[in-house]
């Protein structure tokens, strides 16, 4: 039924009005096929929501100036909580037409066919054309709806909130980039099929990279849930390991395993190097878990981290590093527990007898890993360390280098576990 807003709705306070000149431009945004010139014009235009829908409007869909103006007097009576963001559509705190209208992932076909409708807006709102395009947690969506207004932006998303509650308990605290339809299904998934996942893992699944990662890795909801409950698995198991992010071995010695995070690239993705010349611990097992550690810790360290570079200099290389298990254990780190996040990977002065361990480790490297492997010598790779890391990282890998192979320097040389920055 078509409802009016009881007079006053729209002009309970004053102050509002005195900032309705500076927000027409919103206003034209939320009814782009209408001529706004009041906000009556703007109620009429609108798909006579409800009366409390109008009354929501007068908070959630406008710029903070006209929201903090025209809120109740009593804020426990306000049907829409505020959050800090100023996009209207993450903000809203409760749900109206969850399921009104249909949403699709934006194409790159619909974007080109919109590039020349884009509406100017004001600078904290995105920009949108006919199909009511908006970026939902750094995906573009598309409304099938022309007039549809920021009020109904976020309903769908949220909507699967209403319909699946036990799985998506808290979403308003969740990060905007975990808010997209196929990143709440994804979750919803993943914690139905493992209900006993603690905070930390239901925390380490709503990481907008993370996310990114899995959503890109498979095509359907299937597979990207099954990838990823295989690496919670690995996770839950190695729970201990996780919370303390401390390499057991080098607990009681420093300089068991000398792999450690040298900074960040251009890019701001992490570098890491060993080299075999220098650990005294060469169990496999140890060394899984001190790279477990030291992935994570650098992750910490640079969240804005996507991916990492990995200089493995096979310098000192015997046959006590022929056991076929460290490699195994370290391809299962990255190809599954830390998917997606190997940029690179250098293994520097390969030796002869290497061939051997690489024909038995070569069947268990995927395509996407073995794209990443390069082999490089010494000094050579110099050249290629500038204009990979900058003069600065190249600089200390390349003295890091040559230092290790000086014998002498080698044997009495320490370290910081995990860290060379």
């Amino acid at each position: 039924s078509s409802v009016v807003a009881e007079p006053g709705a729209w002009e309970r306070n004053s102050t509002a009005m005195e900032c309705w000149s500076g927000c027409l431009e919103f206003l034209k945004f939320a009814w782009p096929t209408t001529h706004v010139t009041t906000f009556a014009d703007g109620i009429e235009a609108e798909l006579k929501l409800e009366k409390n829908a109008c009354e929501t409007a007068s908070t959630a869909c406008l710029p903070r100036c006209c929201a903090e103006a025209t809120a109740t007097e009593n804020p426990c009576a306000s049907p829409v909580e505020q959050s800090e963001s100023l996009t209207p559509g993450p903000a809203l705190r409760k749900v109206l037409h969850p399921d009104e209208f249909a949403w699709t992932p934006v194409t790159k076909e619909m974007q080109a066919t919109e590039e020349l409708k884009k509406v100017s807006l004001l600078p904290s709102f995105s920009q949108s054309g006919v199909f009511r395009t908006v970026n939902l947690g750094g995906v573009p969506f598309a409304s099938a709806a022309f007039s549809a207004n920021p009020l109904q932006i976020a309903s769908q998303v949220q909507g699967f909130a209403l319909r699946h509650p036990a799985q998506t308990s808290g979403i308003d605290d969740w990060p905007r980039a975990c808010r997209s339809p196929e990143a709440v299904e994804l979750i919803a998934e993943v914690k139905k099929r493992m209900p006993e996942l603690s905070a930390a893992e239901e925390s380490w699944i709503s990481q907008p990279q993370v996310l990114e990662i899995y959503l890109k890795a498979r095509s359907t909801l299937e597979e990207q849930a099954s990838i990823m409950e295989t690496t919670l698995k690995w996770r839950v198991e190695n729970r201990s390991l996780l919370s303390t992010l401390s390499c057991p071995c080098c607990l009681e010695n420093p300089l068991s395993h000398d792999a450690r995070c040298f900074g960040v690239d251009p890019e701001g993705d992490v570098i890491f190097m060993n080299c075999f010349a220098l650990p005294r611990n060469i169990d496999p097992t140890g060394i899984a878990q001190h790279m477990t550690c030291l992935f994570e810790r650098a992750l910490q360290r640079y969240p804005n981290a996507k991916k990492w570079s990995w200089i493995i200099d096979m310098h000192g290389f015997g046959i006590g590093n022929m056991d076929p298990r460290t490699s195994i254990k370290l391809l299962g780190l990255l190809q599954v527990s830390y998917r997606g996040r190997l940029k690179r990977c250098i293994v520097l002065d390969a030796p002869f007898g290497f061939g051997g361990l690489w024909s038995s480790v070569r069947p268990f490297i995927n395509a996407q890993t073995a794209s990443s492997i390069q082999f490089q010598s010494y000094p050579h790779i110099c050249t290629d360390l500038q204009q990979l890391f900058g003069c600065t990282i190249a600089n200390k890998l390349q003295t890091e280098m040559e230092e290790n192979r000086d014998y002498l320097r080698a044997r009495e040389k320490t370290w910081t576990t995990f860290w060379a920055v």
